[in-house]
């Protein structure tokens, strides 16, 4: 609610994820003043916090998102920083939002990129919105999510300096049926999408290689 408790603003996650704003002055019979708002993206919207003049959004794949809601029947975007840029679209990327801080700092999480800290300072408008993260400090391959899962799934893996990446997909006779990455990847956090529509259900093994890293997950693929 913004903090007059006139409005009310709701994000719709698993449908129209878009934002809505609702007028209470009639506490009977609520208003919608705001049918939808969204980023150009139609990523996911997640939690939405007020503070003062300001909605702080945790959006999934577009990162943190702040609107301008003085005018709260005409929200403006007023500041966007994405924690991770290969989350375009899913249940992924910023999922926790706190701006209540006495310090002013904005803590947000990212599902796959840890802890982002920002600093928001306004004097009419956001002179600085930033991320204070360090670049990973190992090579890691985390298990894959959803497991199981049916017909997609999200590989993420993280990496301390620039590396040259393969990711394979193996049966479990051991053959190789698919080469999802061989390439130079920079330093930081990696995150892509496995579409299997097209491979028969059963286990599934996803190895990584990196240098001298190298490790196995095992996927469960349910049709």
């Amino acid at each position: 609610m913004t903090t007059d408790k006139r409005y009310f603003i709701g994000a719709e996650e698993f449908n129209a994820n878009d934002i809505t704003v609702w007028d209470l002055s009639d506490e009977t019979s609520w208003e919608l003043v705001v049918p939808s708002w969204q980023m150009p993206s139609n990523s996911i919207v997640h939690n939405i916090f007020v503070k003062d003049n300001y909605a702080h959004i945790s959006y999934y794949g577009e990162g943190y998102v702040v609107l301008d809601i003085t005018d709260p029947e005409s929200p403006q975007l007023a500041g966007h920083y994405d924690t991770d840029t290969q989350n375009v679209s899913g249940f992924k990327g910023a999922w926790g939002c706190y701006p209540y801080l006495p310090s002013g700092k904005v803590l947000i999480s990212d599902i796959f990129n840890g802890l982002f800290v920002f600093d928001f300072l306004m004097d009419g408008e956001i002179t600085s919105l930033s991320s204070n993260v360090e670049a990973p400090s190992e090579f890691k391959l985390f298990q894959n999510y959803p497991n199981p899962f049916n017909p997609s799934t999200n590989i993420s893996y993280t990496l301390p300096e620039v590396s040259n990446v393969t990711l394979s997909v193996y049966n479990v006779i051991g053959e190789k049926i698919l080469q999802l990455v061989d390439e130079v990847k920079q330093a930081g956090a990696h995150t892509l999408s496995f579409d299997a529509s097209n491979l028969s259900g059963g286990i599934y093994f996803l190895f990584m290689e990196a240098g001298d890293f190298k490790r196995t997950i095992k996927m469960s693929l349910i049709k």
